[in-house]
């Protein structure tokens, strides 16, 4: 009998050579339902001042980027078990809102920043066209635990090349954003992707950047700036139109690390060295043994829990397109000498439903309280809350010590 197992161990090994047996692989039908509609997308949690968690996303009745698209919150006070029904943050019956991203301020006020198609925008050259990523980056905010809703405000999203050269040629602008704000020092900076050109073409990442938004309450008054520098966002012409969904982390200082998707079958990262004013020209997210994080165009998303250690999340194979997002892998990084190391990755989740539309698992969001950790994801249908055993979270710290 022990002969057997350790050929059955022997034969999965060879099947899923990242996998090991230490872990605990998640499943994502066994996750609490955050809330279920024919879209839902970017569920993201932030954990209020009195320890419960407000969730913002995007969904519609429809399939993503069909008409109705808006964004609601949810609040749970059992740590995602159960959820308050959903409260519009946009209408249904207004323009799109797509795309939003919670932040939570020191004292307590929740930010949420969104794509606002607030002209309207629904065709071009004479046809109608898929508009959810078009017009205005706005944000509102909720100082009674998403109850109640402000006035919509709108971002300075200034102009640049990206924009002048567009299908409109700067009068409408194309982007969108995914993850969370991240606080470092005085600053709150989150990623942002514009395209240069309809649709889904010519990306290239951008980061708002406030220096008083933690502590300034009147709108009038919150600085933003948008970086890099310049006219031209951050990417590298040799990889081509597809750049898109960037996030960051902090690493110390002045020193920000970013990565998003492309369709060359890679993650690609960069450094700014001077918060975010200039970045270095991408190239591949790596391993130790130099070899790149494989992933297709999904979203790679990363983290530094409050312990310092780095996650990051993709799907650990070299395929192209949007398909095969299952499962979803963690590997954990660490910063040294101005460079970041991945280790090798761990199957997190994974759902025996492999099809296209309801199989694939994307845009996580990491959830971190008193000492334990959850994942929430999304399958484009239901967006699900589950726990993360601490022993894989000690495994992967344990990885980056071998490093």
């Amino acid at each position: 009998m022990n002969t057997m197992k350790l050929l059955f161990k022997a034969f999965l090994l060879f099947i899923l050579p990242n996998i090991s047996f230490s872990q605990a692989v998640l499943n994502f039908d066994d996750g609490y339902s955050i809330y279920e509609n024919g879209y839902v997308d970017q569920p993201y949690i932030v954990v209020l001042n009195d320890g419960a968690w407000l969730c913002a996303f995007t969904t519609s009745s429809g399939i993503e980027g069909s008409s109705g698209q808006h964004i609601v919150s949810s609040l749970s006070s059992d740590r995602g078990k159960t959820w308050s029904d959903t409260v519009q943050i946009e209408s249904p019956s207004g323009p799109a809102a797509s795309w939003v991203m919670p932040y939570k301020t020191p004292y307590g006020r929740v930010y949420v920043f969104y794509s606002f198609n607030g002209d309207n925008i629904t065709s071009l050259n004479g046809k109608s066209i898929r508009n959810d990523m078009l017009g205005w980056y706005c944000y509102k905010y909720t100082d009674d635990m998403g109850k109640s809703w402000s006035e919509r405000y709108r971002l300075p999203l200034r102009k640049t090349n990206a924009d002048l050269n567009n299908d409109w040629k700067g009068d409408v602008q194309i982007f969108w954003g995914i993850g969370k704000p991240v606080e470092h020092d005085n600053y709150m900076t989150f990623a942002l992707t514009k395209l240069g050109r309809y649709m889904l073409e010519d990306g290239e990442g951008w980061f708002f950047q406030s220096d008083n938004i933690q502590t300034e309450k009147n709108q009038d008054k919150i600085n933003w700036t948008l970086l890099p520098d310049g006219m031209e966002g951050l990417r590298n012409p040799d990889f081509g139109s597809v750049q898109e969904e960037f996030n960051l982390v902090h690493i110390d200082g002045d020193t920000l690390y970013s990565v998003y998707r492309t369709d060359l079958g890679f993650i690609a990262e960069s450094k700014s060295f001077d918060n975010g004013h200039s970045w270095s020209l991408p190239g591949k997210a790596k391993y130790q043994d130099k070899t790149e994080l494989k992933n297709p165009r999904a979203c790679p998303r990363i983290w530094k829990t409050k312990k310092g250690l780095y996650l990051i999340w993709y799907h650990n194979h070299g395929g192209t397109g949007f398909a095969n997002r299952n499962p979803g892998w963690l590997a954990a990084g660490k910063w040294e000498d101005g460079e970041m190391v991945w280790t090798q990755a761990i199957a997190l989740i994974y759902r025996k439903d492999k099809s296209y539309k309801t199989g694939r698992l994307s845009y996580p969001d990491l959830i971190e309280q008193d000492g334990a950790y959850w994942i929430s994801v999304t399958n484009k249908e239901t967006g699900r809350i589950i726990e993360i055993p601490k022993k894989n979270i000690r495994q992967l710290k344990r990885m980056t010590n071998k490093l």
